[in-house]
C-alpha cells in the first residue's frame, strides 16, 4: 500500500510506504508532527491485492472475484486523509503522542509487528524480517515503569497472543528481548 501526493510542479512526494502489508494490521498512521502540504496538490492512495491461493491470508479457497467492502472477505482498502488550513508554525505542532506506536529497535534489524495497537482486550505479536529470536522476553510496564506482567515467546509459532483485557485504559510498554538486542512498543489499552 502506498500513499502519496503531487505538488503543482508534478513532483510525487512518498507519505506511507507499506510493501509488505500486514494483513492483520488494521491501524492507521499518524505523523508526530503537522505536515505542511502546498495548494492544489493531489491526494491518493494505492494498493494492490493478491487474489491467489498463493497468499495464506486470501479468505477464498479457491480464488474468487473480489470487490470493494468492509468484511475481510471483500477489498477494505480505504485512505483517509485529515487536514486543516495551514498557519505559520503549524509544522511545529507535535500531535498527541499517544496516538504514535512507533517502535524502538535496539541493536535489530527487521519487525516486530503488534496489532491491533490500539486495542480492547487482546494483542497479537508477529516478527519479520528476523533471524531465529527464540526465545523472546516479553514484558509490559506501565508508563511509570511498573512491570506489569511477563511472558515468553518462542516465534517458532507464528504469533503471540497478550490478553491486555483485565487492564486499565492508558498507555504501556512492551518490550521484547532476545539475544541479539530488543524492540520496544508503546501500545494504548482502550
Amino acid at each position: 500500500m502506498r500513499k502519496s501526493y503531487n505538488y503543482k510542479n508534478n513532483d510525487t512526494i512518498p507519505l506511507i510506504d507499506i510493501p509488505k502489508w500486514d494483513f492483520h494490521w488494521q491501524g492507521y498512521y499518524t505523523y508526530q508532527r503537522l505536515l505542511k502540504i502546498e495548494g492544489n496538490s493531489t491526494f491518493f492512495g494505492e494498493a494492490s491485492y493478491d487474489n491467489t491461493s498463493n497468499n495464506p491470508d486470501n479468505p477464498n479457497f479457491p480464488p474468487q472475484d473480489v470487490s470493494a467492502g468492509e468484511n475481510t472477505t471483500e477489498e477494505m482498502m480505504v485512505t483517509f486523509i485529515t487536514y486543516t488550513d495551514y498557519q505559520a508554525g503549524d509544522e511545529n505542532i507535535i500531535l498527541d503522542s499517544t496516538l504514535l506506536a512507533t517502535p524502538v529497535t535496539q541493536g535489530m534489524k527487521g519487525k516486530l509487528l503488534v496489532f491491533p495497537n490500539p486495542a480492547r482486550t487482546v494483542m497479537y505479536l508477529t516478527a519479520q524480517d528476523i533471524p531465529d529470536l527464540s526465545p523472546v522476553k516479553l514484558s509490559l510496564s506501565d508508563m511509570n515503569g511498573r512491570l506489569i506482567k511477563e511472558e515468553n515467546w518462542n516465534t517458532s509459532q507464528k504469533y503471540h497472543t497478550i490478553s491486555i483485557e483485565s487492564l486499565p485504559s492508558g498507555i504501556y510498554l512492551l518490550r521484547a528481548e532476545t539475544e541479539q538486542g530488543a524492540f520496544v512498543h508503546k501500545i494504548i489499552k482502550e
